[in-house]
């Protein structure tokens, strides 16, 4: 009655070139594009419908993830009649029948597309973690990383890791698995480095604005505080933060 004919996955996913294609249609423009974006019915070699019509009457509520993929669904039963205009199906037993055997299409995709959604937000959380922690160090090494700024960082550091670690649990992508890896191991070599550039034969320091310009003990504690609760304000926008903080940092070395 039913064949799956040929679904194809619309999205692709490397990360040879360090550029992942994600959820990309084939096509030269946008007209092409969401020409081909979703399945087809097809009724010994004629199209019935356009590709909306499964979405309407298969996919229910969850719909968009019919249009992450392209294929044909091809109906082998010769008493699915379509209509006049073969927009529709005749409705009739047969088409009944045709839509209830083919309710497990929807079922298959929309659990790949949940794999495909969780490799791509592990890919994307791992590279976006990545180029911060590449910043980090790079201020670190060229002692722009201010003690001030410590506790925010390593509390980002540690949300981003933990949060890399849940998403990676759920990728399948064994491309983006070692990805990942590497970049909790990069994280793991920066948090050593934090550690160990307290240390005076370390090659690497923090930056202390506070020593450096010589406050007291009383004006570094009040430093300290304008310093944290600045970072309790921006926690949810950590980028904000440090562009303060260096705004605040070069304004008292100039002016302190």
């Amino acid at each position: 009655m039913l064949s799956a004919g040929s679904v194809r996955k619309v999205s692709r996913y490397s990360i040879a070139s360090g550029l992942p294609e994600i959820f990309s249609v084939d096509g030269d423009d946008s007209r092409d594009k969401k020409r081909f974006a979703g399945l087809v019915y097809k009724l010994f070699g004629f199209s019935i419908g356009d590709r909306y019509l499964p979405v309407r009457t298969l996919w229910g509520q969850s719909f968009p993830r019919a249009l992450w993929f392209t294929g044909e669904i091809h109906i082998v039963d010769k008493d699915v009649v379509p209509t006049t205009d073969r927009s529709d199906f005749v409705e009739t037993d047969s088409r009944k029948r045709l839509y209830k055997a083919a309710e497990r299409i929807p079922a298959k995709l929309n659990k790949l597309a949940q794999e495909i959604s969780n490799n791509r937000k592990a890919y994307e959380d791992g590279d976006k973690f990545k180029q911060k922690l590449e910043t980090w160090r790079e201020r670190l090494r060229s002692g722009k990383l201010e003690k001030a700024e410590l506790k925010s960082i390593r509390g980002e550091l540690h949300e981003s890791l933990s949060r890399l670690r849940q998403r990676a649990a759920k990728c399948t992508d064994l491309d983006v698995q070692h990805f990942d890896k590497e970049v909790q191991k990069y994280a793991a070599n920066l948090q050593k480095e934090l550690d160990e550039a307290k240390s005076p034969n370390s090659d690497t320091s923090i930056a202390d604005v506070a020593a450096d310009l010589h406050m007291t003990s009383k004006a570094q504690k009040v430093f300290q505080i304008v310093m944290d609760v600045l970072a309790d304000h921006y926690a949810d926008d950590p980028d904000a933060y440090y562009e303060v903080s260096a705004k605040i940092t070069k304004a008292l070395r100039k002016k302190y």
